[in-house]
């Protein structure tokens, strides 16, 4: 196998905690219309990177939750109504956030078509065992 290409599909040794490639990355599908993809390599951090996906339809829920740190991101595609301690905003493409993840927040797609949202929490709220509850494990493809 070349240096790009490893047989038993694990990173070069060298990548490992440093580079997450696109067809190695842990994926969580968490409802029908929504799926998180870990972006940053390697436990623990201070910060998670993910991308989100959400179908038409697909949302965090109707419900507000909070947590200790941080949320920013970056709306790649589509549209995203984000909920802030009942306040709504629509973002679009290019738009970003960032707030106190104390604050009561949930977020929906609001458009008719994909959207895709780059999130970041800090501190790392996922972490290890709860990949592992999801049936994914960081550093393994949970399948998509």
């Amino acid at each position: 196998a070349s240096r790009f290409f490893q047989d038993s599909g694990h990173p070069p040794v060298a990548e490992i905690d440093k580079i997450v490639r696109r067809n190695t990355r842990p994926s969580l599908s968490l409802a029908a219309k929504i799926s998180k993809h870990l972006l940053t390599p390697g436990f623990p951090g201070l910060m998670e990177m993910f991308l989100i996906v959400l179908e038409p339809g697909g949302s965090s829920g109707p419900e507000n939750y909070t947590h200790k740190g941080e949320d920013a991101g970056i709306v790649l595609r589509g549209m995203l109504e984000l909920w802030l301690d009942r306040r709504r905003y629509i973002l679009e493409e290019g738009d970003s956030f960032r707030f106190k993840s104390s604050l009561p927040h949930h977020f929906t797609n609001a458009s008719e078509n994909r959207t895709e949202v780059i999130w970041v929490l800090a501190p790392p709220t996922w972490g290890k065992s709860a990949w592992a509850h999801h049936g994914g494990e960081p550093g393994a493809d949970a399948g998509e």
